[in-house]
């Protein structure tokens, strides 16, 4: 995605600069994903051209868009994340903000860091750069490079290792896949029956986007979501093919890494920005509870209530199902689909409960009520 911001600006400032314009910020913030497009959304940051501003743009978009891509490439998606996080310096302040992956020795990164500085720096000031020429040249860097394929702990979460159906991401394979189980048939029926005043939809651990593109093609405007880099590189490369209404999300929605902007004026924080008409929350609740999250069903129902403008379908994996069983213990007593249910109503109303697929899970389906608050 963010080589495709990147692409982007180089292109805006290949169209503006013929007209005596340019672009005086190089950073990628004013590049807004609509589902799977990326849009250029400050007009107030085209201006004429000068010299001076044109180089310092270039150097700035130098050490967001261009230092992060390298690092990316690289396979230091930490690193290029914390460069975007640093909203004034850039790759100058990435060896202080970089934080290594246990299994990445800082070292290493530092080594890359390095490597970027040399191929980001700009041209000395007494070589004469022909301005077009210079993007031009960019841009055949930009497309050049690729990041290396992220396997996380869920990539593979489709790909016929358990009991769901195998989903590749072919548009075509998700019209028999929707009608293939009790769950999906019953989440398509969920989202073809779309309300009147409904339009958007949060999947939460969306993975491959089965749910967000299979909502997409009947109206809605999807946000797919989730903690898994590989899955999501997946599900962002297929609705690019095929220009399909989902935007993609890297985050974790319990602990979310949240946009700076200014003190006096800060950014709006990923709940108030992921907020939808309908939230999917599905195959998702057990690893809040059992995982690293540590989450009780209070703090769950608070966390899709915040999200929830209007209806939710959330599944429960009940203490039997082959994978609970082995997690839970004495402090987990409370850990029941009663339980669950209860903490659900304190925001809304319980609507139905199905059964889910495999057996032992369970689809809640409820509609969020009016006379309660999260704020």
């Amino acid at each position: 995605m963010l080589r495709d911001a990147s692409l982007v600006w180089i292109d805006l400032c290949l169209e503006l600069y013929p007209k005596g314009l340019f672009l005086q910020d190089g950073h990628p913030w004013n590049i807004v994903f609509f589902g799977s497009t990326p849009r250029f959304v400050d007009v107030t940051s085209i201006v004429p051209l000068v010299p001076e501003l044109q180089q310092s743009s270039l150097d700035e978009w130098r050490r967001y868009c261009l230092a992060s891509l390298l690092l990316m490439k690289e396979g230091q998606m930490q690193a290029a994340r914390a460069i975007l996080a640093a909203i004034f310096e850039g790759v100058e302040n990435a060896v202080e903000v970089a934080r290594p992956s246990r299994l990445t020795p800082r070292s290493f990164v530092l080594k890359a860091l390095k490597r970027c500085k040399r191929l980001i720096a700009p041209p000395k000031p007494n070589r004469e750069v022909d301005p077009i020429q210079e993007l031009k040249s960019l841009r055949s860097l930009v497309e050049s490079l690729e990041s290396p394929q992220q396997i996380g702990v869920w990539t593979d979460y489709y790909h016929g290792k358990n009991a769901l159906p195998v989903f590749q991401g072919s548009p075509g394979d998700i019209p028999s896949i929707m009608a293939s189980t009790e769950k999906h048939k019953y989440i398509r029926t969920f989202l073809a029956d779309k309300p009147a005043n409904s339009a958007t939809l949060l999947d939460i651990g969306c993975n491959r986007g089965l749910y967000s593109r299979y909502a997409a093609s009947v109206g809605w405007t999807s946000c797919a979501i989730d903690m898994d880099e590989g899955a999501l590189a997946h599900l962002y490369k297929d609705i690019r093919e095929t220009s399909e209404d989902v935007t993609v999300v890297l985050n974790n929605l319990v602990a979310p890494r949240e946009g700076y902007g200014y003190w006096h004026k800060p950014l709006p924080t990923l709940a108030k920005r992921s907020r939808a008409d309908a939230v999917l929350c599905l195959a998702i609740v057990h690893h809040w509870v059992f995982g690293r999250m540590r989450l009780r069903f209070q703090d769950v129902a608070f966390v899709l209530a915040s999200l929830s403008n209007t209806s939710l379908v959330v599944e429960f994996v009940s203490p039997t199902d082959e994978h609970v069983s082995k997690w839970m213990k004495p402090e987990f007593d409370w850990y029941t689909l009663d339980g669950f249910k209860e903490a659900l109503a304190a925001y809304f109303t319980i609507d139905e409960v199905v059964d889910s697929f495999p057996a032992g899970r369970y689809l809640i389906r409820c509609t969020r009520r009016d006379d309660s608050s999260t704020d």
